[in-house]
């Protein structure tokens, strides 16, 4: 069980993991981890260190299954790791990058709601010049006002106008 903190595993580890918190599951073998996660955060809280899948320009995470499980697969073209997790991750963007070792960090995080993707583009698209050209990505629950006051805090005067 992680509850904040580190879980690091140097050699094979073949148990579930539960994380009832924020935390890392750091994995030396992480190609061969066949048990199950639970817990893992879908707002980025936790993540996954998969140490011997090395980080680099083709390295992707994707997951496939269902709306109680599935399998996060991690890749870099020539080491694939599969981390089956509990839950539904269905509607979750998975996200890698480089740890402090070369290998791959992992975190999940929620999409922007589909129905402010329009209002963000249209406030993008507001900014006086392509170069100072700011994307809000607009947090689950966001609604118009949010946006608005955001886009004003981003000072963009007289190019701010109303979005009917």
């Amino acid at each position: 069980m992680i509850r904040g903190g580190e879980l690091d595993f140097a050699s094979g580890f073949d148990q579930s993991v539960a994380f009832t918190g924020g935390g890392e599951l750091a994995l030396a073998d992480a190609v061969s981890y066949a048990a199950v996660v639970s817990g893992f955060s879908k707002t980025g809280a936790t993540s996954l260190d998969l140490r011997d899948i090395a980080f680099g320009p083709d390295t992707a995470a994707t997951f496939s299954g269902g709306a109680r499980n599935g399998v996060l697969t991690v890749t870099n073209g020539t080491d694939t790791a599969r981390v089956r997790l509990a839950g539904d991750y269905l509607t979750q963007t998975f996200s890698v990058s480089a740890d402090d070792d070369g290998g791959t960090l992992v975190v999940a995080s929620s999409p922007a709601s589909a129905s402010a993707q329009p209002l963000i583009a249209a406030m993008a698209s507001l900014a006086p010049t392509p170069a100072a050209r700011t994307i809000v990505e607009a947090p689950r629950g966001a609604t118009l006002a949010h946006l608005l006051l955001a886009s004003a805090c981003l000072e963009w005067g007289s190019n701010l106008r109303a979005l009917a």
